[in-house]
């Protein structure tokens, strides 16, 4: 990059001066980024958890009900925190929004391959898909939605969901809203 401007600086031309301290000001910018993008706060490990089953496979999610922790999401994962625990449950996060809303997803810094399901206020799969670690692309859908799920690469398939299958019902979903309600307002999990 030059940009040519005519106002001399200690009797040189400003163009040199800006474009000796181009590099540096590359490495700060990057740098900028990388620290916005880090996150000073507890890990997603430590987050409260919901259960619930998905055609009788035992599902375990973190739950992220907050707007800090849909921006977090599941970018300091590795495999092993997705792989099924010790009673063979699959797991994975749950993002559970106030209202409807329209929501967009990034892998830009998840390393994990994840599959993405998008969920009504009554639990009914609205959309699916797959999303690769590193992408730039991003998950956007017309249609509102209230929760998400994300999950381990091959959860789909493994689970035999479909788009329009109803996969938490009434009394699942009012613990997992429950759960994220008190645990913005602070209360115990």
């Amino acid at each position: 990059m030059l940009v040519t401007v005519m106002f001399p600086k200690n009797g040189k031309p400003l163009y040199i001066t800006i474009r000796r301290h181009l590099s540096t000001l590359i490495c700060l910018s990057v740098f900028a980024v990388l620290v916005a993008g880090c996150h000073f706060g507890g890990s997603f490990r430590q987050w409260p958890m919901c259960e619930f089953s998905v055609n009788g496979v035992g599902v375990r999610c973190w739950v992220a009900g907050s707007p800090a922790r849909y921006r977090e999401g599941l970018r300091e994962a590795v495999a092993e925190d997705l792989a099924p625990d010790s009673s063979g449950r699959e797991r994975g996060m749950c993002f559970v929004f106030p209202a409807d809303r329209i929501a967009t997803f990034t892998m830009g810094q998840t390393t994990v391959p994840l599959e993405l399901l998008l969920l009504s206020s009554t639990g009914r799969v609205l959309y699916v898909c797959a999303m690769q670690p590193g992408s730039s692309q991003c998950y956007s859908w017309d249609e509102p939605v209230r929760i998400a799920l994300e999950m381990r690469a091959g959860f789909i398939a493994r689970t035999g969901i479909r788009k329009g299958d109803e996969i938490l019902n009434g009394s699942e979903l009012k613990r997992l809203f429950e759960k994220c309600h008190s645990n913005l307002l602070g209360k115990p999990k």
